[in-house]
């Protein structure tokens, strides 16, 4: 279960993040909901590692992430995909899901092939290069190579946007399998139709901080929330 109290945090001498409290439990799926600049994807670096806490708590199944580095934050358990993929478009495939692999060992192979399942169109570029792939093959590759550190959970930064309704509705999905398995995900969202689709509770933003957490059913009835926070 990860819990986020009070989080703070700023890029250089600018405060983004002035109090952000959520918590997701054991397969589920949440969202962190608000317009571009609210601080979602500086909620998710923060509790990544990427940028430095200056005040507040962050916990995974009770235990402390705050201040540690990003590699052993995802050997807690943590995946991150970011907002621009960050894909290695020189290398195939194949060794971008191996970048994600950190147990040691000859697990990779059965960690490849559950991704494989997981996208079979990975599995028909697996020798091409990165750069080669579409937008969506892209966000695929990098939800698998999150998935090859096996996270108990996953924060996801915007994977629908730019994609096509197909590809979009084929992602829906595979986020919704992953948490049938066990798997939590906080994914990061900026349009309230997709939030409302995946996630059991959402979490509005708006200048740094949350300020509603709910189910969908819930924020439908705030339309105090929806037209100051999320409608344009």
């Amino acid at each position: 279960m990860l819990e986020i109290s009070n989080l703070q945090a700023a890029y250089g001498k600018t405060k983004i993040l002035h109090g952000v409290s959520l918590r997701g439990d054991v397969a589920e799926i949440i969202s962190l909901l608000g317009r571009n600049g609210a601080g979602k994807s500086t909620t998710l670096k923060t509790v990544m590692g990427l940028l430095p806490l200056l005040a507040g708590a962050i916990t995974l199944d009770g235990a402390a992430l705050a201040g540690e580095p990003s590699h052993r934050i995802a050997r807690r358990g943590v995946g991150y995909v970011p907002e621009e993929r960050a894909i290695f478009p020189t290398l195939t495939v194949a060794e971008n899901l191996a970048m994600g692999f950190w147990r040691g060992g000859q697990g990779v192979s059965q960690a490849t092939e559950t991704v494989l399942a997981y996208f079979p169109r990975l599995r028909e570029k697996f020798r091409a290069r990165g750069a080669t792939l579409s937008g969506g093959e892209q966000q695929m590759l990098s939800i698998g190579r999150a998935l090859m550190g096996e996270p108990k959970i996953l924060l996801v930064d915007e994977p629908t946007e730019g994609l096509a309704p197909v590809i979009v509705q084929a992602l829906e999905q595979i986020l919704q399998d992953l948490r049938a398995t066990g798997v939590s995900i906080l994914v990061a969202e900026s349009k309230l139709a997709a939030a409302r689709r995946i996630a059991s509770r959402i979490y509005v933003m708006g200048k740094g901080r949350t300020i509603f957490g709910g189910t969908p059913e819930e924020l439908q009835d705030r339309q105090d929330i929806r037209r100051e926070f999320l409608e344009v």
